[in-house]
């Protein structure tokens, strides 16, 4: 660990640090990410619109304003120095998503029972399982990390905002560590948006554990005889967790959406802040006209652009069509390809739609099965739905594929050993693969088509896992795990 500290270290200050400076007579040698907020944050400070000020990169803010908010400290440093900064932050906040991620996964794996203690124990089963899965899945966003590391992303914000949220909401006793779980995962929707998605799901599928944890603890012991003592007490407090956890994500959203930027910027301020980023960012269907997005490069591996790059080339290699390659530089006047056709379109929403339900109708069944790893895995695929359903999902977007990666294998373990191996171990090779030959696998969308293999896979096989364990008697084991939602 000292040898990858200093690594760290010396990585920052001579390649992250210097990645800041700014060259008026050399624009393109300010190569970071990071003065994106910085720039928003000080026009912030001085009352002008953030939506319109650029970094010395030349690119806009484009996001909620909470994020300008948590970097105001930084914006009095040199731009060399509060991208070193945000670097030293950010790889604290790897390490923080690390242990998040190694509580829950021992917590999954049965090597404790307290959740307060589950950062360390002894093994009680899964220990094997422990050490393969927090491998295979830090081999999985080991170089999105990185890449999010050099160029200053908000990410690893965004992910440990989940990590701590779930946990708090799903292992929670108490109303207010619910409550704060629910505006930790706020903070995450409110910094990216697309993670909304995990915030319903989360909801979602406590409520369903929550509706079928009281239809069971209520089940007469003997046909026709009255509910247990007690039973109908419990009933009312296994709706405690989605109750708590909904009150936090929606006064956490007010917080982080309205009163503390308001308190910065000013009521008004704010308002015209958050009528801007509505009408630019929400609602405005085509951002290409700004030279800093450009949705069809081939870094961008979601589902639609990895449809529409592989079918682009699929024309250019197999049937003579035109340069799959013309869109690829950002900025450029957009040239007509064949998968601009009008039935491509639809055809991606319905794509999107079935991961949608596919999502729901797996979560579902793991959110009604006793076991908690079974909610884990659901929230492992929320996650993994994000990057499948956005528009953009960069390489270094799929740090958020680590809870997928972790949980659903974790689940499957004592199930479908083998797919729980293939499900463990294909996203780092899938990784690997798409940042080591980044320009030829991102041209025939591998990242972004091999992932949706693996979330439709992974669906697949928990529904099979959960239908199959479902059906099965559970008797006492089954009123036992109900009531200990109580």
């Amino acid at each position: 660990m000292g040898a990858a500290g200093v690594a760290l270290a010396a990585w920052g200050v001579l390649d992250v640090r210097e990645r800041g400076r700014v060259d008026p007579d050399d624009p393109a040698i300010h190569k970071t990410d990071f003065t994106v907020y910085t720039a928003a944050a000080a026009a912030l400070l001085r009352g002008e619109d953030p939506y319109e000020v650029r970094s010395p990169r030349g690119w806009r803010y484009l996001y909620l304003p909470l994020a300008a908010v948590l970097v105001m400290p930084l914006t009095p440093l040199a731009p060399q120095d509060q991208v070193l900064a945000w670097f030293a932050i950010s790889v604290l906040l790897h390490a923080a998503c690390y242990l998040e991620c190694a509580r829950l996964a021992r917590f999954v794996s049965g090597r404790c029972r307290d959740p307060g203690a589950c950062a360390g124990g002894t093994d009680r089963g899964g220990g094997g399982w422990l050490q393969v899965g927090l491998l295979a899945a830090g081999a999985a966003v080991l170089l999105p990390a990185l890449n999010g590391l050099q160029r200053g992303q908000f990410n690893v914000v965004v992910l440990y905002c989940l990590l701590l949220g779930f946990r708090l909401v799903r292992t929670g006793r108490q109303p207010l560590t619910m409550m704060l779980g629910g505006a930790a995962l706020s903070a995450a929707a409110v910094l990216k948006l697309t993670p909304a998605l995990v915030v319903v799901c989360v909801i979602l599928f406590e409520a369903v554990r929550a509706a079928d944890a009281s239809r069971r603890v209520n089940s007469p012991p003997a046909p026709g005889g009255p509910p247990a003592a007690g039973m109908l007490e419990c009933s009312g407090r296994a709706w405690r967790r989605p109750m708590w956890a909904g009150v936090g994500v929606v006064l956490g959203g007010l917080l982080l959406v309205l009163v503390l930027p308001g308190a910065v910027a000013g009521w008004g301020a704010n308002q015209r802040n958050l009528a801007t980023w509505a009408e630019r960012v929400l609602w405005e269907r085509d951002l290409r006209g700004d030279a800093q997005v450009n949705p069809y490069s081939v870094r961008n591996q979601s589902l639609s652009n990895a449809v529409f790059s592989f079918g682009n080339w699929f024309v250019h290699v197999a049937l003579d069509g035109p340069d799959d390659r013309v869109n690829r530089v950002a900025g450029r006047r957009r040239i007509a390809q064949p998968m601009d056709h009008p039935v491509v379109a639809p055809a991606i929403d319905v794509a999107r739609g079935a991961i949608l339900l596919m999502l729901l109708a797996a979560g579902v069944r793991l959110a009604r099965h006793p076991d908690d790893a079974g909610l884990y895995a659901a929230f492992g695929l929320a996650c993994t739905a994000t990057l499948l359903l956005s528009p953009l999902s960069w390489g270094h977007h799929y740090l958020i594929w680590a809870p997928g990666a972790l949980l659903v294998p974790f689940w499957l373990r004592g199930r479908m050993r083998r797919a729980a191996l293939w499900l463990a171990w294909a996203p780092a090779a899938l990784t690997l693969a798409h940042y080591a030959a980044v320009e030829e696998a991102g041209r025939v969308g591998l990242l972004g088509l091999a992932a949706t293999a693996w979330f439709a896979t992974a669906c697949l096989c928990s529904d099979w896992a959960g239908r199959a364990a479902h059906d099965r008697p559970r008797g006492a084991a089954a009123r036992a795990a109900s009531a200990s939602e109580c």
